[in-house]
C-alpha cells in the first residue's frame, strides 16, 4: 500500500513540475521580435512561425489517422526512463499513434528545420513507430539517415510505416543505444542534424551529447526532445545549453536545439512554436 502511494505522489510532483515549467516557459518566451541574431531570426521566420504545408504533411497526416484506429497489441520493451502517458507493457497500435507518436505540430517542425538547414546526415535516437523519423528524412531524401530503437517489436512498426511511405532508405539500428549509437556514428562519420528522444534521464541525455559531439562541425545541429519533462531532463538541458562548445540554444519547451556556429557570441533563447 505505502509503494502504491509513493509511486502515486511521485507522479504527481512530475506532474507538477511539468505544469510549472510550461507556466514558467509561456511567461519568458519570445518570437521573432525579441530575436536580434539573424540566424535565429531566420529560423522563427521560416520553421518557427512558418504555416506553409508541404506534400509530405498530407502523406504522414493520412498514415496517422488510418494507423490511430488500429487495434493491433505491440509488445513494449522499456530500456530508458519509461513513458510520459502509459505504463501498460502491451499496447495498441492506436494508443501508440494518439500517445506516443510526434505530434504533428513538432514534427512539421523537425520537417521544417531539416529543409532550412540541410543537413549532411541525419541521426535519430528513439525510432518509436517512425513518425519523427518521415518528417526528418521527407525534408532531405538524399541525406543518409539512421534512426535507433531499443524496441524490436516497436521498429518493426516503424519498418512498416517507412516502406509504406517509400523511406525505406532510413536505416533502423535496433538494440540498446550502449551498443547501437557508436555504430551509428562510425557509420555517419559525422553528424549534421542529431534529433535525440531516447533514454529520458539526466546521465543518459548527458552521455549522448558527449558521444555525439566528436562527430559534430560548426554547421550541426542538435535536437533534445522533452527536455521540460522532468527535473533530470531540465538539469540535463541547463547543462548543455550553457556548455562553452554550444553557441546557439533554442529551447522551444517540447524540445531543445544546439547549434555549434563559429565566430558569434554565445546566446540562448526561448521562443514560441505558433
Amino acid at each position: 500500500m505505502l509503494c502504491i502511494l509513493a509511486i502515486k505522489m511521485s507522479a504527481i510532483a512530475k506532474k507538477w513540475f511539468q505544469v510549472k515549467e510550461y507556466l514558467l516557459f509561456q511567461w519568458k518566451a519570445g518570437n521573432r521580435h525579441s530575436v536580434h541574431s539573424p540566424f535565429v531570426f531566420e529560423l522563427c521566420q521560416r520553421v518557427f512561425e512558418d504555416k506553409r504545408s508541404f506534400h509530405a504533411f498530407k502523406e504522414i497526416d493520412q498514415l496517422r489517422k488510418q494507423r490511430s484506429l488500429e487495434t493491433g497489441k505491440v509488445k513494449i520493451i522499456e530500456l530508458g526512463a519509461g513513458s510520459k502517458h502509459n505504463e501498460d507493457r502491451v499496447r495498441s497500435v492506436g494508443d501508440l499513434v494518439k500517445n506516443v507518436a510526434i505530434p504533428a505540430k513538432y514534427g512539421e517542425v523537425l520537417f521544417k528545420l531539416v529543409d532550412v538547414l540541410q543537413p549532411s546526415t541525419i541521426l535519430e535516437m528513439g525510432t518509436s513507430i517512425g513518425f519523427s523519423g518521415l518528417y526528418l528524412h521527407k525534408a532531405r531524401q538524399k541525406a543518409p539517415m539512421i534512426t535507433l530503437e531499443g524496441n524490436p517489436f516497436v521498429a518493426h512498426i516503424a519498418q512498416q510505416h517507412f516502406e509504406q511511405l517509400n523511406a525505406e532508405v532510413i536505416q533502423i539500428k535496433v538494440g540498446d543505444f550502449k551498443d547501437t549509437l557508436s555504430e551509428a556514428l562510425e557509420r555517419l562519420q559525422t553528424v549534421g542534424l542529431a534529433f535525440i528522444d531516447g533514454n529520458h534521464t539526466y546521465e543518459a541525455t548527458k552521455d549522448y551529447f558527449e558521444k555525439i559531439f566528436p562527430y559534430v562541425n560548426e554547421n550541426s545541429c542538435l535536437i533534445f526532445h522533452d527536455i521540460h519533462w522532468s527535473k533530470g531532463m531540465r538539469k540535463a538541458w541547463d547543462e548543455i545549453s550553457k556548455d562553452n562548445r554550444v553557441v546557439f540554444s533554442i529551447d522551444l519547451f517540447e524540445m531543445g536545439l544546439v547549434f555549434f556556429n563559429k565566430g558569434v557570441p554565445k546566446q540562448h533563447f526561448l521562443l514560441k512554436v505558433k
